[in-house]
């Protein structure tokens, strides 16, 4: 009798769904995904990390610019947005930003290696994916990650400016800048690198197990408090190949296969081997 063996990992929490069906005593396939997964949410925490210095610093750089405002002279040049613009997006280059960036998706290449050695280790022969369109997703996110920055400068260039016609107290303007910084750098970006890196992984998978001619998943994942109820209908359940690409999550990310649910998804669709 064949078992179906369903290769499947939770992003956020590195379980196997379900439990692995190879015998005990060995390195299994499962253990290799276990393992895969666990990067993922370590480079995606190392980013969070980083980018949080980096937010941090910039915001005392950016309080420090606003609180010098305190003649005519220094208003005037403050209330000029593009200059203001100028010297508040070179303060975020300078501490690495973008860098940080370019760094993180360049690191989109080990799932590519990763994916290789757990498909080998599976006894699939796979093709090699086409460089350029890889090479193209990169970039893609890289440039996402770019725009993250300029919204972030604009937002803050123009909260510094507000703050400095207002007259407000320094307490306040450093709330603003806070508020402004979060919500436009560190919410975006991370959301970003974690939706990002996740799809960028699911899309390479789902190319690979496509080329292997595999027509059968099984959606899987967590169901918790933060699970959407268009993931939550279907976990669980299996779909052709064919289902999966006329799926629409609602969410405007698409295809399902690349996003699953939408932003921050934690779900996939796993192959479906017969062992």
């Amino acid at each position: 009798m064949n078992l179906p063996l369903v290769l499947g990992t939770d992003y956020a929490t590195g379980i196997i769904w379900p439990p692995p069906l190879l015998p005990l005593g060995i390195k299994t396939l499962s253990d290799d995904l276990g393992d895969h997964a666990r990067t993922i949410a370590g480079r995606v925490a190392g980013f969070e990390t980083s980018l949080g210095r980096i937010a941090a610093s910039w915001q005392s750089q950016i309080a420090a610019l606003a609180g010098r405002a305190r003649d005519a002279r220094e208003q005037g040049r403050l209330i000029r947005l593009a200059a203001l613009r100028e010297q508040v997006s070179g303060h975020l280059q300078r501490l690495g930003y973008e860098r940080l960036a370019v760094q993180f998706v360049a690191g989109y290449r080990l799932s590519e290696t990763e994916l290789r050695e757990i498909a080998s280790e599976a006894g699939m022969k796979l093709p090699v994916l086409p460089a350029s369109t890889l090479t193209a997703l990169r970039d893609i996110d890289t440039a996402r990650f770019v725009r993250a920055g300029e919204n972030a400068v604009a937002l803050v260039s123009e909260n510094v400016m507000l703050n400095v016609l207002g007259d407000l107290t320094r307490r306040e303007v450093v709330n603003g800048i806070r508020d402004s910084i979060d919500s436009t750098l560190r919410r975006y970006a991370i959301t970003y690198a974690d939706t990002g890196l996740h799809s960028y992984d699911r899309t390479v998978q789902w190319e690979t197990w496509k080329q292997a001619e595999i027509e059968s998943f099984r959606y899987e994942g967590p169901d918790d408090d933060k699970t959407r109820e268009w993931c939550r209908a279907r976990i669980g359940k299996t779909f052709t190949r064919e289902q999966i690409e006329d799926m629409d999550n609602g969410q405007g990310l698409l295809p399902v296969s690349e996003f699953g649910g939408g932003w921050n998804c934690r779900h996939r669709f796993s192959p479906i081997l017969e062992k």
